[in-house]
């Protein structure tokens, strides 16, 4: 894994990153860096509580895209056994008797509602030698830096593919020590990262977004992360939202809005992402939905090839399944998540909504 980067891009991002050394914008950056990592060391040491856990998660750059932390908080122990959290967490966040790939994995099967970002996030302040964090400025800059490669356009890795991205991590890690003269953790690697997506990459954003989402979404990769963004764009809009919510025996649907209003009461938007499986499944849990009494809009996530075969098969259908479905294309749905990531890392250290 260590000679898939671009040479030329490598080098021309490490010297713009030597030369940041030299800046107040560097210093700083740092200097939150190094209190982030105290912060979550003294989280370490605490004994592990239900408050622990919850300012550990509010804390974690990756909830900065929650509007109301709390109510994230609240879905993950509403989700999960706790005594199965604190087992997790003792085992795989604070011991490294495995590798980083093996604990990320156990932690994303053993704990609900957490996703990449969040888990290696908290791996990486554990053990900063040797686990990275897996986000989405990380991933559109190694894509960039390695010239497209498939490994960094996916949202969901497994523990293998977690541990090669930590390798290439590593290597950069490698060349900045002997630039920079001094030790280099995986935290300055994600701080490297982070800088030439601001120089470099910022800019190809929507043109990325056009890549992204022409790909087939039956990569899961691809349709997890259109799912729990399309749980995140809910929350901050306000909604109690959820994914993978059963609607009938043996019928789930990838996400929920729910809301009250005064003179109509509770109020549920039903979302399914669309991929190239069946679309007859996709019918039959969006019927299953609009049995709801809640139910308020179908919502159907996809690219627009799959909209217009959708339209086509839905068309003998009753007139008013069809009227209570909308259409949402999966590349708005990146656009929207983007925008609301970029509100939140602007009014990050405003503290609005609390630690």
């Amino acid at each position: 894994m260590k000679n898939i980067l671009n040479d030329k891009k490598l080098n021309q991002s490490i010297d713009f990153f030597v030369e940041q050394e030299k800046t107040n914008n560097y210093k700083e950056q740092q200097e939150e860096r190094s209190k982030k990592q105290k912060d979550f060391q003294n989280f370490y040491n605490l004994e592990f509580n239900e408050i622990v856990f919850s300012d550990a998660i509010k804390n974690l750059w990756a909830s900065r895209i929650w509007g109301n932390k709390d109510y994230l908080v609240e879905k993950i122990l509403n989700n999960n056994d706790f005594s199965s959290i604190k087992d997790a967490w003792n085992k795989y966040v604070l011991k490294e008797e495995k590798d980083p790939g093996a604990r990320y994995e156990c932690l994303v099967e053993k704990i609900k509602h957490v996703g990449p970002s969040m888990v290696t996030e908290l791996l990486c302040y554990s053990s900063p030698e040797k686990a990275g964090i897996y986000n989405r400025v990380a991933r559109e800059s190694l894509f960039w830096l390695s010239d497209g490669l498939d490994l960094f356009s996916k949202y969901k890795i497994t523990g293998s593919e977690y541990n090669n991205f930590n390798e290439v991590l590593l290597f950069i890690g490698e060349i900045l020590e002997g630039k920079l003269g001094r030790n280099i953790n995986m935290l300055d690697v994600d701080y490297f990262l982070w800088e030439i997506h601001e120089k470099f990459i910022k800019k190809e954003v929507e043109s990325l977004i056009e890549v992204e989402s022409k790909k087939p979404l039956n990569n899961i990769s691809r349709h997890n992360e259109i799912r729990d963004k399309i749980e995140q764009i809910g929350a901050w809009l306000g909604f109690e939202s959820d994914k993978e919510v059963q609607v009938a025996r043996g019928s789930k649907v990838d996400g929920v809005w729910k809301t009250k209003i005064a003179n109509l009461g509770s109020i549920s938007y039903f979302f399914e992402v669309q991929d190239r499986g069946s679309i007859d499944s996709l019918i039959v849990n969006l019927q299953q939905a609009q049995n709801n009494l809640t139910a308020q809009k179908l919502v159907i996530v996809t690219d627009a090839e799959q909209i217009i075969k959708i339209k086509e098969r839905i068309q003998t259908l009753q007139e008013s399944f069809r009227k209570f479905i909308t259409y949402w294309d999966v590349k708005d749905v990146d656009r929207v998540h983007l925008h609301l990531e970029q509100v939140s890392e602007a009014i990050s250290g405003l503290n609005l909504f609390g630690a």
